[in-house]
């Protein structure tokens, strides 16, 4: 079964329920000074001709632009002007970036995503959705001993990111606490980056603070214990409307550390999920999951949660909204979902597990076929336009020939 996807506005459906990653990692593993990874080919650019604090009209354009992997000058023909968000978190309209910065139409930006992670297996959490969708990406491990950011923009009119991901914030455990290996004069780098060429930033696995507008729900605590379960869903995809996410729909979260949060500053943040009472009553009421910021439009996405895609169908399903909010669901690239369902041995009789008396078996009938069409045609009206899915029933003779003869199966009725 194919569901419907066009080029540059995908529609992604993934469903399932599950389990996560675990605790924020207290790693103090240390290597040599960063390197780029992994890097994808070159990519087409698009134009970003208007740019505001909460939207962006982009068209595509026939330039090309290739990833670079300098670590030369970062910025070098830019302002070196920032704006902070911890200190602007407490107003929409201040700003310290000043007005010789300010986002002017014209600017194109790659269309490559740029990755920081601790290690690779971490960095796959990021990338392999963004395989998925064909966007091109490149990763850039973080050592505790810091890096050196890759150059982030060509010209004053050429960016060479689309977008920035960021995992568990790089942080490790030094000897002052937890801290990011990337610097404040990096991480205002990056800021002062996003404002000058509209790009957004996503921060997956973090933990609630002003630098998010929030705090944790309760002082200091995640969730969860073994075997407790809090839901999670998205609350608000208006953000993310390519993304064809329904909101409610609720998904595991055992084995998923988080930290459940609440907004402290509304006037720049915002809730996209939240996460539902957990099933040992520490939280008893909905918490928020995830909040996008808009700090005088440095815009940025952010999920209070562990992030494992390699075996959780949850992150597998959340990463949908942020690929497609930092992208504006505007890529180079297609995702096509293929889900195809065939019931094998149609017409054969199976012996039952309950009730378990002698003799109980179960043979398809005309009326149970009559409901799994009912179910089939109800859930092509749930899926997106163009989606066509079907059953596939694999026959089996040999029902036919037992119900027919009233031969026991055996190897000499083999057709």
């Amino acid at each position: 079964m194919l569901l419907a996807t066009h080029l540059f506005a995908c529609l992604a459906i993934v469903a399932g329920s599950a389990e996560g990653a675990a605790k924020r990692s207290a790693s103090t593993t240390s290597s040599t000074k960063s390197s780029t990874t992994s890097t994808q080919p070159t990519t087409t650019s698009i134009t970003i001709s208007k740019v505001s604090t909460t939207s962006a009209t982009i068209a595509t354009t026939s330039s090309q632009a290739s990833s670079t992997t300098s670590t030369s000058s970062v910025l070098t023909t830019l302002s070196t002007s920032t704006y902070s968000p911890a200190s602007s978190a407490s107003s929409t309209s201040s700003s310290s970036v000043s007005a010789s910065t300010s986002v002017v139409g014209g600017q194109t930006v790659a269309q490559t995503i740029l990755v920081f992670a601790r290690s690779s297996a971490v960095a796959y959490s990021a990338y392999s959705g963004l395989e998925g969708y064909g966007i091109p990406y490149q990763v850039v491990l973080v050592p505790s001993t810091g890096i050196t950011l890759p150059a982030l923009n060509s010209s004053t009119t050429q960016g060479n990111y689309g977008g920035i991901v960021i995992l568990s914030e790089v942080s490790y455990s030094y000897t002052t606490g937890f801290n990011s290996a990337l610097t404040t004069d990096q991480m205002n780098t990056l800021y002062t980056y996003q404002t000058l060429f509209g790009v957004r930033m996503v921060r997956l696995d973090c933990y609630p603070g002003t630098t998010y507008g929030t705090q944790t729900a309760i002082a200091s605590t995640g969730c969860c214990g073994t075997g407790v379960e809090q839901l999670i869903s998205f609350t608000n995809s208006t953000g993310f409307p390519t993304a064809n996410i329904k909101t409610g729909a609720t998904m595991s979260t055992i084995s998923m550390y988080h930290y459940p949060a609440v907004i402290t500053d509304s006037t720049t943040t915002w809730q996209i999920a939240k996460f539902a009472a957990d099933s040992a009553n520490q939280f008893t009421g909905d918490t928020t999951a995830a909040v996008i910021n808009n700090f005088a439009g440095g815009q940025q996405m952010v999920f209070f949660t562990s992030w494992a895609t390699d075996w959780s169908p949850t992150s597998a399903f959340l990463q949908h909204a942020y690929i497609h909010w930092m992208t504006r669901g505007l890529f180079q690239g297609a995702r096509k979902v293929y889900l195809n369902t065939q019931i094998d041995d149609v017409h054969l009789t199976t012996d039952l597990y309950q009730p378990s008396d002698v003799g109980s078996s179960f043979r398809i009938s005309p009326e149970g076929l009559t409901h799994h069409i009912s179910w089939m045609q109800n859930l092509n009206t749930r899926l997106p336009s163009g989606s066509n899915y079907k059953l596939e029933l694999g026959h089996n003779g040999n029902g036919d020939i037992i119900n027919a003869t009233n031969i026991e199966y055996s190897a000499t009725v083999d057709v």
